[in-house]
């Protein structure tokens, strides 16, 4: 059981590792709160469902404000992109003008290619808000890495009127449950999986979003 949860924790560590561009130092300026959940992890059948989130405040270290990490977002996709079926997709998401690709991502783990199909895209009001989704739309893997079903990721920025801004990072997961094991257990250490992993990408996240803001 271990093994399983460590080995899904690591895949999980690394798909969030490569959605971003730096490694995790330690946050000097940002203030974080712990990783949480938006609602309580369940069970649905033998799925895992849940979201976790971390938010943090910062100082925008870059000078160009959110017009600078829209930029640097939307490049960040393309970066990330093993493959890119459709894009850029130029559209209005969550009431704002929004760019996107359809792409996929190639993640070397474990001796073996895991494969995610992704939507992605960025969207920002250039003064106060900004979104990138990255929307997981199938999950090709085999060994342990076959029962994460879904990872979706969502950063959502907006400026305070302290001048600072406030960046809050959710993750969501669906990982099926195998064989005998223990629903309780499963659950369990699934969940502190995640949080794990969320809290390990959390200091270089905000690391990277405090320097192109």
């Amino acid at each position: 059981m271990n093994g399983l949860v460590g080995t899904l924790t690591a895949l999980i560590s690394s798909i969030v590792s490569v959605s971003g561009s730096v490694p995790a130092p330690q946050v000097a300026t940002a203030t974080c709160q712990p990783v949480g959940w938006s609602s309580a992890p369940v069970m649905d059948g033998s799925m895992f469902k849940g979201t976790a989130v971390v938010q943090c405040d910062y100082d925008g270290l870059g000078g160009g404000g959110l017009p600078q990490l829209d930029a640097y977002l939307v490049d960040r996709l393309k970066r990330q992109a093993t493959q890119i079926f459709a894009g850029p997709l130029y559209s209005q998401k969550e009431g704002m003008p929004s760019t996107g690709f359809d792409f996929s991502m190639g993640l070397p783990f474990q001796g073996e290619t895991v494969v995610i199909r992704e939507d992605g895209w960025v969207a920002t009001d250039s003064q106060s808000k900004l979104v990138c989704v990255m929307n997981s739309k199938g999950i090709t893997a085999t060994g342990n890495g076959q029962y994460l079903k879904k990872f979706d990721m969502r950063i959502e920025v907006t400026s305070l009127p302290s001048g600072k801004y406030r960046a809050r990072l959710s993750a969501s997961v669906q990982i099926q449950k195998p064989g005998l094991i223990p629903v309780n257990l499963f659950k369990t250490q699934v969940q502190q999986g995640v949080e794990s992993a969320v809290n390990d990408y959390r200091d270089g996240l905000i690391t990277e979003v405090e320097n192109n803001t």
